[in-house]
Order: C-alpha cells, then structure tokens, then sequence
C-alpha cells in the first residue's frame, strides 16, 4: 500500500516500477517515502522528548546522558548526515522519475503532432475531393438534363408516329370498306326489257292449253 502520494507515479505508463527498478532504485523509494512523511516527523520527535525526559527525571545515577544531553546530539548529527544523503539519493531518484515522464510525455507530443499532420493532410484531400464531387454533381446535372430532353423527345417522336399509325390504319380500314362494299344497282330501263318475254311466255302456253 503506498505511504506517500509520491508513490502515485507507479501507476505512470512510462515510468518504471515493480521489478523493472534495481535494489538501490527501490530502497532510494523507500527512503524519500519514509523522510518525507508526517509519522518520520512525529516519531522523532517523540524520541527526542522522551530521551530529554528520562534523563531529566530519572535519578542521577541512572541517567545515561545527563544536560547539554551530548550523546542526543551527536545522534541526531548522525541522522542530519545520513539524511542529508538519503534525501539527495532520493532526489536523484525524482529527477530519473522526472526524465522517464517528460520523455514519455515527448514521445506523446510526437505522436500526437504526426497525428495531427495525418488529419491535416486528409482534410486537405477531403478539401479536394469536396471541388471533385461538386464538379460530378454539376456533370450528373447535366447528363440528366440531357436524358431527360432525349426522353421528351422520344416520347414526341413515338406519340407522332403511333398517331400517324392509327391514321394509316383507319384509311387502310376504309379503304377496304370501299373495296368490299355491295354492288350498285341497274338502271329501270334496263329491266323493261324483260316483261315481253314473260308476257310472250304466257300466250305460248295458253295455246297449248287449247290444242285437242
């Protein structure tokens, strides 16, 4: 579990972390957490009392460092010291920290900048292409008009020559109306002629009617 917010940059995708990092890597870790947090400060300064303390209260024979407490100070020289270097070891380790995030943050900006380079350059065949398809719609435009006039055209030519069929076809029909139609009859002078035979037929049998 993390004892400091400075451990937050593990979950950083380009900083190493876990069993990337060497020993000295860690322990440096382990040091700027621990420096660096309210329980190191709280802890030695409770030390700090409680030694001033019992060589205060404690009978004279056993106290182990009576006033001005040298052996206190001389501790915490040595732990002034040693943190001194701990702090610069963990400084040290802050700066690679540091490097590790701003390369992989630069590497990002590449990324993100030949990104965007890629976007302009579609949008700029987008661009050309937009000229294109306006150049094709005004050519479709055209080839409309012109098939529909051809089509007007067409639909007049087979309308005029579907009305001058009908008309060839109804001459046709009376023209053979005509050629079929009833003869037309004689003249009465013409079929006078015939009562006189009819008449001359009918003495011809009545003067066999009277032969014996």
């Amino acid at each position: 579990m993390p004892m400091h917010g400075t451990h937050l940059w593990r979950k950083h995708p380009g900083v190493r972390s876990g069993d990337q990092l060497s020993a000295g890597e860690r322990a440096a870790d382990h040091l700027k957490a621990a420096f660096g947090s309210w329980a190191f400060l709280i802890v030695l300064n409770t030390f700090i009392v409680a030694w001033i303390a019992a060589n205060i209260l404690l009978p004279h024979a056993t106290r182990w460092d009576v006033y001005p407490f040298i052996l206190l100070n001389l501790g915490l020289s040595w732990l002034a010291a040693q943190q001194g270097g701990a702090l610069q070891i963990a400084a040290n380790r802050g700066d690679r920290i540091n490097s590790e995030v701003a390369l992989h943050t630069q590497a990002n900006s590449d990324t993100l900048l030949e990104l965007n380079q890629r976007q302009m350059e579609i949008l700029g065949r987008l661009d050309g292409l937009d000229g294109k398809i306006a150049d094709l719609a005004s050519a479709v435009q055209v080839v409309m008009a012109a098939r529909a006039e051809h089509e007007s055209a067409v639909s007049a030519d087979a309308k005029a020559a579907r009305n001058a069929a009908e008309s060839a076809f109804v001459a046709t029909q009376a023209l053979a109306a005509v050629a079929t139609g009833p003869q037309p009859a004689l003249p009465a002078a013409t079929a006078a002629p015939a009562a006189p035979a009819k008449r001359l037929a009918t003495g011809a049998e009545r003067g066999k009617g009277s032969t014996p």
